[in-house]
């Protein structure tokens, strides 16, 4: 038999948090962490069963892993060549109960305070107390090892009610990318850990040393954004002699902004309008002397206006045998008006979900989701020379000067 094992991250969202809606899961890029670290192999390997067609496999998993699925994929193939595969997975928790760390805002300006929610929740949800250790860490070049390490800039405490909730601040003392890691004794003798990430922005931040990587980054200063509101986009660059080109766009170029080079962290002001809606896309370009660099984010634009709330009641309580059932369908608006809508209706065995729990798509995020983003940019230089997946060249195609046969 082959048999391979993956271990996935098993993130916890509690009720309310914004990763559990259709805008959670990120700002849009696709990072190495994403492909490299998701569905790690763990196990990959062959084995014979005994007699009795059984083969126990033991997988061990790190003290100090973080909430996971491990799942299994089999194949097994007879004498007569013939295959069966199977698969199945599990949850293994760190500990008994659950953390999670999360924020309304994604950057702060430097030296203010960032604030964040912790909740708690045992293993079947419900909300739990308990103390909590958030230590805020930065990442540091480290010359002799040639790798970057995190080093502790600050630490608090935090007491969680028997609610699960509790806020907290922490103060953004160093600019860049910054990291909250969390942790919480389960009374049991282990440790719930959480970790987010967030910006510190410097407007004096110092222009790019030599050997540095330029870079540019867009920042949104909240997850959601509503029709009418303003969002304050910061574009932080560490090449401020040149410009930058910032683009809202989605169905249309919605608005852009040229940034005058000597900026190297800039605030943009962005009109959220109604027609934006659900979504609509930053982009960011810059010219430096490695080529062209690029950065962009997802805005969401959830309009309320689209979503339905739906209600169901009966007549009676109880009915017999061949009577006739009477339901009342009310349907509102998100502020609670009535407002006519097309509704299915659908009678099932109540006992078929005890077999398989009903999946019926939530419609506000089938259809008011994501919207793909029509507008492309493209740029007259050349193309540049690729180093692989996830790597970046300084090098550019030259022109194309000789044109030999390349078919014999």
């Amino acid at each position: 038999m082959r048999y391979v094992v993956r271990r996935s991250g098993l993130p916890f969202f509690g009720a309310g948090d914004d990763e559990s809606s259709p805008w959670g899961g990120g700002d849009g890029n696709l990072y190495a962490r994403d492909t490299y670290a998701q569905n790690e192999v763990v196990a990959d390997a062959t084995a014979d069963l005994d007699a009795a067609g059984q083969l126990n496999i033991q997988i061990p998993v790190p003290p100090d892993s973080p909430d996971s699925t491990y799942s299994i994929s089999a194949t097994v193939i007879d004498g007569a060549k013939r295959q069966v595969e199977t698969n199945s997975s599990v949850p293994i928790y760190s500990a008994q109960k659950r953390l999670s760390v999360s924020s309304e805002v994604s950057y702060v300006p430097l030296g203010t305070l960032m604030p964040l929610r912790v909740r708690v929740a045992d293993l079947d949800g419900k909300p739990s107390s308990g103390t909590v250790t958030l230590v805020l860490k930065k990442p540091v070049w480290n010359e002799k090892e040639g790798r970057e390490r995190t080093v502790e800039v600050t630490r608090t405490s935090v007491v969680v009610p028997a609610s699960g909730i509790a806020k907290a601040n922490l103060p953004a003392q160093s600019a860049g990318e910054l990291r909250v890691e969390a942790t919480m004794p389960d009374g049991s003798g282990r440790t719930a850990r959480a970790t987010f990430s967030f910006y510190a922005a410097d407007p004096n931040s110092q222009e790019e040393k030599p050997g540095v990587q330029p870079t540019l980054a867009l920042k949104l200063d909240k997850k959601l954004v509503r029709p009418g509101d303003v969002a304050r986009v910061l574009v932080s660059t560490n090449v401020g002699k040149r410009p930058v080109l910032a683009v809202v766009e989605g169905l249309d170029i919605w608005a852009f902004k040229v940034i005058p080079s000597g900026k190297k962290s800039f605030v943009w002001p962005v009109a959220a309008r109604l027609e934006m809606t659900p979504n609509a896309y930053l982009s960011a370009q810059q010219w430096t002397k490695n080529g062209l660099i690029s950065d962009n984010a997802v805005m969401p634009i959830p309009d309320p206006s689209r979503k339905l709330k739906v209600s169901i009641a009966a007549d009676k309580a109880q009915y017999r045998p061949g009577e006739k059932v009477i339901y009342m369908l009310k349907t509102t608006d998100d502020k609670g008006a009535p407002i006519s809508a097309e509704v299915a209706v659908g009678v099932v065995d109540e006992a078929l979900y005890a077999v398989r729990p009903d999946t019926t798509s939530d419609l506000y995020g089938l259809f008011w989701a994501l919207r793909a983003n029509i507008v492309s940019t493209s740029s007259s230089a050349p193309d540049e020379q690729s180093g692989g997946a996830y790597q970046r060249v300084s090098k550019m195609a030259g022109v194309r000067g000789q044109f030999l046969d390349t078919a014999f």
